[in-house]
């Protein structure tokens, strides 16, 4: 009886401790307004969706969850939710944005002028690029010409297989026959 008792006051414990997860609402925001198709992730569950054209998103999640905004050009950020978040109708985020610094560019000396046709004639000619090109250049082809060559043989009748449902498969040296539900039975009983 006092271990019941004692799995009672235990399972009532965590059954109230465990709080549902609900709705919340919120718009996301950058520099220049609202931003669409950031992606909002609930850490926890690993649930995720995207904001919408208007910067509204929706998510489940409870108080101490943790929610993740991204968006490409923005900073990350990451809030734990508290319970003041749930009581107000729109959770508000705003994103900052991120530059991005790429690796040192070098740039070799071409001698390039800046005119294109003289500068094509600088640069040197990859030679399997050049076969490839040149192998599926079709520029030359008319299509509009009929070829005078191409001969069909009107004499000869083309293979056509006729196929019916109906009649009996047939084999190597055998025929089965197949009754259908509603066809009448072809064979003769022993008795007749």
């Amino acid at each position: 009886m006092k271990n019941f008792l004692l799995l009672l006051v235990l399972l009532s414990q965590v059954v109230f401790s465990q709080q549902e997860r609900k709705t919340i609402f919120g718009i996301i925001y950058g520099p220049n307004g609202v931003l669409e198709n950031a992606h909002i992730v609930n850490s926890y569950t690993h649930q995720a969706t995207f904001s919408n054209k208007k910067g509204e998103y929706r998510i489940f999640a409870k108080p101490n969850d943790s929610i993740k905004f991204t968006s490409i050009g923005y900073k990350t950020i990451s809030e734990t939710l508290t319970k003041q978040d749930f009581n107000t109708y729109i959770k508000l985020v705003t994103l900052e944005k991120q530059d991005y610094k790429l690796d040192e560019v070098l740039i070799k000396n071409n001698e390039l002028s800046g005119e294109l046709a003289k500068d094509l004639k600088k640069v040197k000619i990859d030679l399997k690029q050049e076969s490839i090109t040149n192998a599926t250049d079709f520029t030359e082809i008319d299509l509009k010409k009929k070829s005078t060559n191409d001969y069909t043989n009107t004499k000869v009748k083309p293979n056509i297989v006729s196929v019916d449902p109906t009649t009996a498969f047939e084999g190597v040296g055998t025929t089965i026959f197949i009754p259908f539900k509603d066809s009448k039975s072809s064979r003769k009983s022993p008795n007749n």
